[in-house]
């Protein structure tokens, strides 16, 4: 999981890198929120992201004790 903020061009831009990059990353879900302030002249990060990613890669099994 991933939190930050920052402008919808910029999750855009990001999400196309990691779809650029062909990893077994993939995103899972994204939400966004408004983070309206006082003066919106200043504001330059207006969206709360949470961004959720699963991946392909398979974990080592434990190993067991004999």
């Amino acid at each position: 999981e991933m939190e930050g903020q920052g402008t919808f061009f910029s999750l855009l831009k990001f999400l196309q890198e990691i779809e650029k990059n062909d990893t077994a990353i993939q995103v899972r879900d994204v939400s966004m929120l408004s983070n309206p302030s006082l003066n919106p002249q200043e504001d330059k990060n207006p969206l709360q992201m949470h961004l959720v990613f699963e991946t392909l890669l398979k974990q080592r099994a434990p190993k067991e004790n004999v």
